[in-house]
């Protein structure tokens, strides 16, 4: 005869009331980030009806706004609502009116750094796509879109002008920053992938006695020269269409690369970097840097609040980019070590970019280019000996 099987133990009331708690919490903060897609909006009836350039003034009524943006004033009315608690706008002493705030301001199409842009562009059908077709991106590790993201760019004007005009905003700051660091002991400097040419433009207007090279695909490389013809620099940079998968121009003791590694893999990357260590070792007199400028993913990414800037971007970059992700610092290193490459210094930039300060190792031969663990990187210091300019 079998012994009766115990009865389980009950669970007291505080168990199923911390079970109950747990579960709830865990659904508040999935429907919290599905509430970002109705914040996001928001954010887009705010930037495509121009309502922070409507601002700029001062204080408007609903009714007024909704005439210059031949809006529906009741419509309007209600997202201007859930615009105010984002932060972008606040009522003011008047009724139904509303004014800017700092963070609203930066949505205005007349700022140098404005995020309505990267706004519009969030909201591009492509993009869009991207982000709908993360789940099949996964599974094929490749990003399942009709086409690569720089074809379709140059293949659709407009969507091409407006990526343009992202990139440039979202330069800007980067640019002010990178031209503001030491250039004494260089003269000449390479910007490989280095799009309209805003970074180096804004270094050769700030140092006269620098040259420069951009390299960029044939159908940006046009641009890039009109861009630096309308600012003059015409006779001090030389514009090459090209692909830096395959060569980088020699003859550069800087070489600089703005938000390119993140658009690939190790494999490719490494493609890039060792391109670059070629055209370092080339017919140089002194010794070249190579400036890397990225976000630096943190090595944890749990945390309270918002995700860090660089852990989400790493979503789009898989979206859009075979291979395409944010590194950490360590990971950085190790890419560039493992091309030739030593990291010697640091700077933190604007907008949770990094400058990345790499230079050959100076016992190594320029025929080789072994595997080895990267120096400690300096986290101040300037990068060229001679102080600040």
């Amino acid at each position: 005869m079998t012994s009766a099987t115990p009865p389980l133990p009950r669970r007291s009331p505080r168990a199923r009331h911390v079970d109950l708690l747990s579960k709830g919490r865990g659904r508040e903060r999935v429907q919290q980030i599905l509430n970002g897609i109705s914040a996001f909006g928001a954010l887009l009836v705010v930037a495509e009806l121009r309502i922070a350039d409507h601002l700029a003034d001062g204080p408007r009524k609903v009714t007024e706004l909704a005439r210059l943006c031949e809006a529906d004033a009741g419509y309007l009315r209600q997202i201007l609502r859930v615009a105010s608690s984002l932060g972008l706008l606040r009522t003011t002493n008047q009724p139904d009116t509303y004014t800017l705030t700092a963070e609203g301001r930066s949505l205005r199409s007349d700022l140098d750094d404005s995020m309505l842009p990267a706004t519009l562009m969030a909201a591009t059908p492509f993009w869009m796509q991207a982000m709908c077709a993360l789940p099949e991106t996964v599974r094929r590790a490749e990003p399942a879109l009709p086409q690569p993201t720089y074809e379709y760019l140059a293949d659709n004007p407009d969507a091409r002008a407006l990526f343009d005009w992202f990139m440039h905003t979202r330069t800007a700051p980067v640019a002010q920053a990178i031209a503001r660091l030491d250039f004494q002991q260089a003269r000449k400097v390479v910007d490989v992938g280095g799009g309209h040419g805003v970074i180096l433009a804004k270094i050769l207007q700030t140092h006269p006695h620098l040259t420069g090279i951009l390299l960029e695909r044939p159908d940006v490389a046009e641009s890039a020269a009109i861009y630096m013809a309308k600012l003059g620099l015409q006779d001090r940079c030389e514009v090459i269409a090209g692909d830096f998968l395959d060569s980088v121009p020699a003859g550069g003791d800087l070489y600089l690369m703005a938000s390119v590694l993140h658009n690939w893999d190790d494999e490719n990357a490494g493609r890039v970097l060792r391109n670059v260590r070629q055209a370092m070792d080339a017919e140089r007199a002194g010794p070249a840097q190579a400036w890397c400028v990225d976000l630096l993913r943190p090595v944890v990414s749990v945390q309270v609040g918002a995700p860090p800037t660089a852990v989400l971007t790493t979503v789009r970059m898989l979206s859009l980019f075979r291979g395409g992700h944010e590194r950490t610092r360590a990971e950085y290193e190790t890419l560039l070590a493992a091309n030739g490459l030593t990291v010697t210094q640091a700077e933190r930039l604007p907008g949770d970019m990094h400058l990345m300060i790499a230079a050959v190792p100076p016992a190594e031969d320029a025929s080789e280019m072994p595997q080895h663990r990267p120096a400690a990187a300096q986290s101040t210091g300037r990068p060229f000996p001679g102080g600040a300019s």
